[in-house]
């Protein structure tokens, strides 16, 4: 079914830009029509393209125009181009005279339904209307996103981050959990999110980043953070000699990695790496020189 209404209205020529009602236009004369048959389903934020058409105009003078302009109706809830195409103008796709025909992008800014206003006259008071109603939804499919490498490096090496990518056109926020626990959330603009994974202790992590749309549809990936402990070889040898035997005794450290379970969230400061460093060092020599003291070279 071809919408078609024919109202009252001011002349759709741009110097003419408010609705009067019949002390404008007291004949109605021009039938304005499109492509729409019913009620034109829409989501928000995505575009649609109305095909419109203007006939009955019988003044053969060119001054006859077809109007969509922002605060007719419910205009201001549509995203479009504010239009007034003169009959046989550039932005006329009918060339025929007292004909016109344009194609117009609109994107609902909003849910609900929602009326747009066409506006077509010409001299000697005739006009015409067009009235489409528009029902826009939310989009019910949940955002997309992408699922990063997990990430593996060695404890106090610093440069390692997560970076989403994710997509909606409808975004609304994120949230970042490790472990279970906050550690970033935020209003989202359908950007990259990303977020440092630097200064952990060793141990094994879970970040889990959720996006969601203004629908309340939401979609989550997790990226697995393994920080590993590795702990530089070193080697010291302690002789003891006697008339017939040398006996040497080793010291050497080992590398550990996590094991496989999830340790609670920490994250260590560059302060607290220098202090923990020197731990080690002095761990280490006091081991030595118990050794040495036990075989007499101390």
């Amino acid at each position: 079914m071809i919408i078609a209404a024919g109202v009252s209205m001011t002349i759709a020529n741009p110097e003419y830009t408010s609705e009067c009602g019949p002390t404008c236009h007291s004949t109605i004369s021009i039938t304005v029509t499109s492509n729409a048959t019913g009620t034109v389903n829409a989501t928000v934020n995505k575009p649609f393209i109305l095909n419109i058409d203007a006939v009955g105009y019988t003044g053969g003078d060119q001054a006859f125009y077809v109007s969509i302009k922002p605060g007719w109706a419910d205009n201001d809830q549509f995203n479009f181009t504010t239009t007034s195409v003169q009959d046989d103008s550039e932005d006329d796709d009918n060339k025929l005279p007292n004909e016109i025909s344009i194609s117009v992008e609109f994107k609902p800014e909003s849910a609900g339904t929602h009326t747009l206003r066409i506006w077509a006259a010409g001299k000697n008071e005739v006009a015409g209307s067009l009235d489409v109603t528009v029902s826009a939804e939310y989009d019910a499919n949940a955002p997309i996103i992408d699922n990063p490498l997990d990430i593996e490096y060695e404890y106090m090496d610093v440069g390692s981050q997560i970076t989403w990518n994710a997509t909606d056109p409808n975004p609304v926020n994120y949230t970042i959990f490790r472990n279970g626990i906050l550690v970033g959330s935020g209003g989202w603009d359908g950007s990259t999110i990303s977020i440092n994974v630097d200064y952990l202790i060793p141990g094994i992590y879970e970040y889990v980043l959720t996006v969601t749309n203004i629908g309340g549809y939401s979609m989550s990936d997790t990226v697995i953070v393994t920080v590993m402990l590795t702990v530089t070889t070193i080697t010291t040898t302690a002789t003891t000699t006697t008339d017939t035997t040398t006996d040497t005794t080793t010291i050497q450290t080992t590398s550990a990695q996590p094991a496989g379970q999830s340790l609670d969230p920490a994250v260590i400061t560059p302060f607290a790496l220098v202090v923990g460093t020197w731990v080690v060092i002095i761990v280490v020599v006091l081991l030595i020189s118990e050794i040495l003291i036990r075989k007499g070279k101390w």
